[in-house]
């Protein structure tokens, strides 16, 4: 008994060690993707355009970050869903495309937050 007790103890340490450093990294993948051209114009990048844009930026770091797949899609649901109405169009067409939204952008703090969020979401959900 006491040694399940002892095992559950150490992963939900390790769960926790695994998110905090998630927590760190995961804003830090956007910053990883190099910046490519913006593929042509629409009348608005819809909420699903912008979750394959974080697919685009999470699925390279996956292994670095310490997720899978499916907490990879996880947190692109949740990110597209949270940063709904919080940023530009011009940074949403950005991310839709797989491109990082700079330190100096208007919304940089919003998509920082929101990865951040998502992140420690998904990872300490059980």
């Amino acid at each position: 008994m006491l040694s399940v007790a002892r095992k559950e103890k150490t992963s939900n340490r390790n769960l926790g060690v695994k998110a905090l450093v998630l927590a760190a990294i995961a804003p830090m993948a956007l910053g990883l993707v190099g910046c490519s051209d913006s593929s042509g114009g629409s009348a608005g990048t819809s909420k699903d355009d912008v979750e394959k844009g974080i697919l685009k930026i999470y699925t390279p770091q996956k292994d670095v970050i310490g997720i899978n797949d499916e907490q990879v899609k996880e947190i692109a649901s949740c990110f597209a869903n949270d940063i709904e109405g919080k940023i530009s169009e011009e940074s949403r067409k950005k991310i839709a495309s797989g491109i990082d939204i700079p330190p100096n952008s208007p919304d940089y703090q919003a998509v920082f937050d929101a990865s951040k969020n998502c992140a420690q979401k998904v990872i300490t959900k059980k």
